[in-house]
């Protein structure tokens, strides 16, 4: 027999070997001059529907070798003497099993790996093509059927990250779950087998009703702690508590069903949710709710200068912070008070207004909207007068009767008034000492001085004007308390009571002195003064609800502001 005769018998008793899966050897080939080897196959493992690419490693693969598995030609590409990819057939049967790898080099020579593939059995896929009723109440109990393709008998029903608690196959298209308990919102619907295998219907079921949280602000704040939040969103109810990822937020006051203000607990560096709970277990969320400190990998904020360094303590001064890691949002603050307008111009630059201050030194702090810090001490010096009262700016400058004007200044207290022409403000709220908000009083027309009037002190001049526009009929009010009440202070706290009872002027104010005493003293000193339904505004100018006769969580909400009551002597402003 020829030598060619002789390969080509070699060549057709490997390939029928091949076709049975049973060849193990490569068959005899008088002329061959290669002797391949398989040393590996990656991946071993792939579906019985084909379709994997595997790489098959060894020594002297020629160029255009032939790849066969399960005794199948596949398509293979060569990449070296030692190294060939390769797509798998389909399996025989969808049940899988091994099959042989067999490579064979156009010289003859082969070689071939038994059970060097496993095929896999063929599993459907687990579908959600429908679920009804697609919406229901936070507390839970909706039936629900959802429909598919490919259902265990044993599969759990996941509505976002709760169990179903109730959960019925209704063979292998259909699934009855009942809806745990959740928060408002849309959520995943989830079918996992027993094997594993899952399908998921991104915002497959609504929770409706209950409560639902729309807003924080701000959204980022300290590590540790202690920013004021205000929460807005809908349904709440008095009593709910709040908390920020895992921990209770303090001084809960339920303003109204739509707005709640809240004190940050302290937390970890990144976003946390926030949940408002009502009484009756009705829940709302809202998922990266509040942030804590600088995002992972944003570099924190350095304040290096402050430029022009000094200004009058009635404020208005431009000024121009550099740094480095300035955000777009910042806040500036000067000794405390905030800037009424801040400008960013980039990374590294800022301007600013100064607010109006007490004179002397202060602290310059700049807050990126991720709530990273930057202060910079003694940063900015006010010049002006050490006393009295000075009124820097009035906003806006133009307005009808009943509008609301701004004053921003120094040296303003508890009790503290507007007047426009010698008029009282037909309302006026202190806030802090730096800035009164007040109402434009009837009766007056064009330009007129603004001043502010205080219990025991001289009205300050006036700064600029305030032109009211249109005519009004000129209103009968009765000239505000200028002086204050004479009285002895006692050396002690605890009896619960006014030192003396406040006179309300026409802006609807009282400068009082409480005593030392708890939250349900104070309040049947207010009941004898006739303070029912006021605000008190503390001594640090924040305003806190004081309620006497009203309803039962109204009072709850003010033993939360003062758990321990006002301490003695407590200078203190009712507002009704």
């Amino acid at each position: 027999m020829s030598p060619r005769r002789l390969f080509q018998s070699g060549l057709l008793a490997a390939l029928f070997a091949l076709s049975v899966g049973a060849l193990t050897l490569a068959p005899t080939a008088a002329l061959a001059a290669s002797s391949p080897t398989i040393t590996g196959i990656t991946p071993p493992t792939g579906s019985s529907l084909g379709g994997t690419s595997i790489t098959i490693s060894g020594t002297d693969f020629q160029p255009s070798a032939a790849v066969y598995i399960g005794g199948i030609l596949s398509a293979s590409a060569r990449l070296s003497a030692t190294e060939i990819t390769a797509t798998t057939p389909p399996a025989s049967l969808t049940t899988g099993g091994a099959a042989n790898v067999t490579i064979i080099n156009p010289d003859g020579g082969a070689v071939s790996l038994s059970s060097g593939f496993f095929y896999t059995a063929y599993q459907p896929p687990l579908t959600i093509t429908a679920v009804e009723a697609s919406s229901g109440p936070n507390s839970g109990g909706t039936n629900v059927t959802i429909t598919g393709t490919n259902f265990s008998p044993a599969a759990g029903v996941y509505f976002g990250d709760v169990p179903a608690g109730v959960v019925n196959p209704l063979g292998s298209s259909a699934i009855f779950a009942r809806t745990p308990a959740n928060v408002s919102g849309p959520v995943t619907v989830t079918v996992v087998n027993a094997d594993g295998l899952r399908a998921t219907r991104a915002n497959g079921f609504t929770y409706t009703g209950g409560i639902s949280v729309t807003t924080v602000a701000p959204g980022a704040g300290a590590l540790a702690g202690g920013t004021t939040i205000t929460i807005n969103g809908n349904g709440f109810a008095r009593g709910a508590t709040v908390k920020v990822g895992d921990t209770a937020a303090t001084g809960v006051l339920v303003v109204n069903s739509t707005q709640i203000v809240a004190v940050t607990p302290p937390g970890v560096l990144g976003t946390a949710r926030l949940v408002v709970t009502n009484p009756d277990g009705q829940s709302g969320a809202k998922e990266q709710g509040f942030t804590y400190g600088p995002a992972a990998g944003v570099a924190a904020p350095v304040l290096s200068s402050v430029a022009p360094n000094a200004g009058p303590t009635s404020g208005g001064t431009q000024v121009t912070l550099t740094g480095s890691n300035f955000s777009g949002g910042a806040t500036v603050f000067f000794g405390g008070v905030i800037s009424p307008l801040v400008n960013w111009n980039g990374a590294s630059s800022m301007f600013a207004r100064t607010p109006s201050n007490v004179p002397g030194p202060v602290t310059v702090t700049v807050i990126n909207n991720d709530g990273a810090t930057a202060t910079l001490p003694n940063a900015f010096t006010y010049e002006g007068p050490t006393s009295g009262l000075v009124i820097g700016s009035v906003a806006p400058e133009t307005g009808a009767a009943g509008s609301m004007v701004t004053v921003n200044g120094v040296g303003f207290n508890a009790g503290s008034w507007l007047t426009f022409d010698g008029v009282p403000a037909a309302t006026s709220t202190v806030v802090g000492s730096t800035q009164i908000v007040a109402t434009v009083p009837a009766g007056l027309s064009g330009k007129v001085s603004v001043a502010v009037a205080q219990v025991g002190a001289p009205s300050s001049a006036s700064k600029g004007s305030f032109t009211v526009t249109g005519t009004s009929t000129p209103p009968v009010t009765t000239p505000p308390v200028t002086t204050p009440p004479v009285v002895t202070p006692p050396a002690t706290g605890g009896t619960g009571t006014f030192v003396a009872a406040p006179t309300f002027s026409a802006s609807g104010q009282a400068l009082v002195i409480f005593s030392g005493g708890t939250a349900d003293q104070l309040e049947a000193a207010a009941s004898g003064a006739k303070a029912t339904g006021a605000w008190v505004q503390d001594s640090s100018g924040a305003y806190r609800l004081l309620v006497v006769g009203g309803p039962s969580f109204l009072k709850d909400q003010f033993k939360a502001q003062f758990p321990a009551g006002l301490g003695v002597n407590t200078a203190a402003t009712l507002t009704r």
